[in-house]
Formats: C-alpha cells, sequence, structure tokens
C-alpha cells in the first residue's frame, strides 16, 4: 500500500515538474527568424528613394521616390489587412533620396533628399505642412525619433555628387527647430538609420565616397555619444531596414554601387540583436533590389520598391512581406491607435506555442477601461495547444465603436495556469478615444 502512494506521490511530484518547467519556458523570450515571404499587392506607382512608414492608423505610407526619370510627391498607402493600395494627398514637393521618420505625435516627417525642406504629413486629416528647413540639405541621409520625441537626420550626401556628411542634424517638433549634435565618426550616404528597442539610434552600412562599408556606430540621445557596434556581415548601401515585431534590426537587400540602380542587386537579410551585439542571417527575400523601403506592421516586414535593372532602367512596384515568427506566446494589437465614435477597430490575436510539445493554458482577453471596470471579452478553459502550434489573425474581432468615454483604453491578453488562473504571460494593446 505504501509503495503504491508513493508511486502517485512521485508521479505527480514528476507531472508538477514538466507542467512548471513547461510553464517556465513559456515565459521565455523566443529566439525569432524569419518564417516565410509572401508576395503582397503591388504598388501602384514603380519607384524607389521612397520614405516608406508604417502609420498609426496601421497603413504603410510610400512617399516620394525616383523612377530613373524624375523625383516624385506621389504618396500612396498600403492596407496589410485588404492587401490593398489608396492614393493620398500629394506632397507639397517632389523629392527622393528624403530620411523619414514617424513622431510621437503620430505625424510623418519627409525631410530633405533633392530639396532642404521639411515636410510634415498628418495621416488623420491627410493633410501637409512644410516646416523650418533642413541647416544641410541631405540626400539619402538616415533618420529615426528618439525618446525625447526630437528626429535625428544622420549622415548623407550634402552636395550633389560624392560628398558623404557625418552630422548629425536634429528638428525638434515642439519648437520647429533645428540643432546639431556631436557627428558619427565615419561620414556616409546611402545608410540606414533605426532606434533599437533599447533606445540607441543605429546608423548602419552605407556609402563612404569610395566603397559600401559594413560599419555600425549607435548613438545615445541622452549622453549625446557615439559607440562602434559590430559591423554588418557584409559592406551595404542603398538598403531597406526596419525594426522587427522581436525587436531585432532587420537589414534587406541593397548593393555595394554609389549609383542610382546600378549592379550588385542583393536580396540578403540580416538581423541585428542590440542587446547581443550580433548579427544573424535570415532567409532571402524574393526579389534582389537596392532603394528599396523597409517597415514594420504587427509581426510582419514590408519590402517595397527599389530597383534591380542598370542605370538609368524602370524600378520596381514590388512589395513583400516577410513573416516573422512570434517571439511570445500571445499578443494582442489594434490596426490603429486612436479612434473615434462610428470607428471600426480590428482587434488582432497571435497564439503561439515554442514547446515541442502539447500544453494546456487558460486563456484570457480583457479590456481596462478608463472608467469603470474591466470588461471580460473572452475566458476560454483549459485549452490545449499542440506542439509548435502557430495561430495569426489581424481580424480576430472586428467592432464598430459607439460614443464612449474618451481616454486612454487597453486590451489585454494573456494565459493562465489551469489550477489557479495565476497569469503565465500577458500581452497588452494601448490605443486612445477621442
Amino acid at each position: 500500500m505504501k509503495s503504491k502512494i508513493a508511486s502517485r506521490i512521485m508521479l505527480t511530484l514528476l507531472l508538477i515538474g514538466m507542467l512548471t518547467f513547461a510553464f517556465n519556458i513559456l515565459t521565455q523570450a523566443v529566439d525569432a527568424t524569419i518564417s516565410t515571404w509572401i508576395t503582397k499587392a503591388s504598388m501602384p506607382t514603380k519607384r524607389g528613394q521612397a520614405v516608406v512608414i508604417t502609420g498609426d492608423d496601421g497603413l504603410i505610407y510610400v512617399m516620394g521616390g525616383f523612377d530613373s526619370a524624375e523625383a516624385f510627391n506621389t504618396v500612396e498607402a498600403y492596407d496589410p489587412l485588404t492587401d490593398t493600395w489608396v492614393t493620398k494627398a500629394s506632397m507639397p514637393y517632389a523629392t527622393r533620396g528624403a530620411a523619414g521618420a514617424k513622431g510621437l505625435n503620430g505625424k510623418i516627417y519627409v525631410i530633405a533628399g533633392t530639396l532642404n525642406y521639411t515636410h510634415v504629413y498628418n495621416p488623420p486629416t491627410d493633410t501637409w505642412t512644410v516646416k523650418a528647413s533642413i541647416p544641410l540639405r541631405v540626400w539619402e541621409a538616415g533618420a529615426a525619433t528618439g525618446d525625447d520625441g526630437k528626429i535625428y537626420v544622420i549622415g548623407g550626401e550634402w552636395e550633389y555628387g560624392d560628398n558623404p556628411t557625418n552630422r548629425v542634424q536634429v528638428y525638434d517638433p515642439s519648437t520647429d527647430s533645428w540643432t546639431a549634435k556631436t557627428s558619427m565618426s565615419t561620414a556616409r550616404e546611402e545608410l540606414c538609420v533605426v532606434k533599437g528597442g533599447d533606445g540607441l539610434i543605429y546608423a548602419i552600412g552605407g556609402w563612404n565616397g569610395s566603397a559600401a562599408i559594413s560599419t555600425v556606430e549607435a548613438y545615445d540621445p541622452a549622453t549625446d555619444t557615439w559607440t562602434a557596434k559590430a559591423s554588418l556581415p557584409t559592406p551595404l548601401c542603398q538598403f531597406g531596414a526596419t525594426l522587427g515585431p522581436d525587436g531585432k534590426i532587420y537589414v534587406i537587400g541593397g548593393g555595394t554601387s554609389y549609383l542610382n540602380n546600378d549592379p550588385p542587386f542583393y536580396n540578403s537579410v540580416y538581423s541585428y540583436d542590440v542587446y547581443t551585439d550580433t548579427w544573424t542571417t535570415e532567409p532571402s527575400m524574393p526579389t534582389a533590389r537596392r532603394e528599396l523601403g523597409a517597415t514594420t506592421w504587427h509581426g510582419s516586414i514590408y519590402a517595397i520598391g527599389g530597383g534591380n535593372t542598370y542605370h538609368g532602367g524602370p524600378y520596381l512596384d514590388t512589395n513583400e512581406e516577410a513573416v516573422v515568427t512570434p517571439t511570445k506566446p500571445i499578443s494582442i494589437y489594434t490596426d490603429r491607435y486612436s479612434y473615434s465614435a462610428g470607428d471600426t477597430m480590428h482587434l488582432g490575436l497571435d497564439i503561439y506555442n515554442p514547446l515541442d510539445r502539447p500544453i494546456t493554458v487558460c486563456i484570457a482577453i480583457w479590456l481596462e477601461r478608463p472608467v469603470g471596470p474591466i470588461k471580460l471579452i473572452l475566458h476560454a478553459h483549459a485549452v490545449t495547444l499542440p506542439a509548435s502550434f502557430t495561430y495569426s489573425n489581424p481580424d480576430f474581432e472586428t467592432f464598430v465603436l459607439p460614443a464612449i468615454p474618451p481616454g486612454t483604453y487597453t486590451w489585454h491578453a494573456a494565459f493562465l495556469k489551469p489550477t489557479n488562473h495565476q497569469i503565465l504571460v500577458e500581452d497588452t494593446a494601448e490605443w486612445e478615444f477621442s
């Protein structure tokens, strides 16, 4: 009798240990990678050297650019939910090779290029304004918005002809003014600039006046200092780059020639982990090209436009999506960040089991409101997720919003322990109602 009881106790302890181990793994970060590339609806206007940015409204904007003959002021927006394009209000002035960044205010800044203007686009009103001109006009510079809300324009070609600069020019949207900060070590153009999840701004690759380079430097806006980082796996210029949904910086395509639309053309993809200072080779995109733009929308990366014919040849309307393996077991997100009465909200949900065996969890979704109690939307008991299970639906629920109290709302999605409903892992998505 004692041996049977002891065996049951041992079996129970073993099961508890296995479940605890599994839950511990669920709460840890998962190494992410590109799982697949998908060809999406082509852009209406073929072009390269355009600004490509995801707006707070969930649309991907392509602004300005070049087709070997002329610069554009054309603006087109892509909706990843419907795989369709729409035309938006044109920029006041045509430009190409401009630096672009989205401000903390949700406005999109298209700076310099072949002009010294600072174009500002307001997505909710589909309108443009022109603000204070950049002190030194730069073509093929990079830009990123710091945690301080200022826009850092880094490097670029400062005269027509091969004249790269190492300058850092900073625009403050709150005062409509420019200041200069500490220059980076390496003068370059045709680089990419991305703000990492660590708050640092990374200047990657580019052309130094005689060759493509692999140099990576990180700028800290808080201390106005630069630090050398691990170099790119190979020298590159005129590529696309974006901060991926997994917190890694993705570098896509590019080439090694200074000239527009000039071979070689690469389809290589590299990811950079800002916390380990390491690069990883990712699955290549289908279409080799340079002078493309890249941006992130929820769990995917989009590579848009560019060129892959000899200098003077036509540019591309190519739009390709890279699906990134989820980094956490549950993610919740909205298609936009601000709504009003009558707007339709698309609520997205991703679920992922990173284990090589099934796991049983409870799944809960609830809404935290600025006033009143939380609102429980879903509480699924004891759901068994198969090994390596993946579910991704950007249209999990659709709501037409009525008139509700203004303020900040927060969606919550979580895995809970079936035994005591303790939260194992949780994700949130904030949105504003006005």
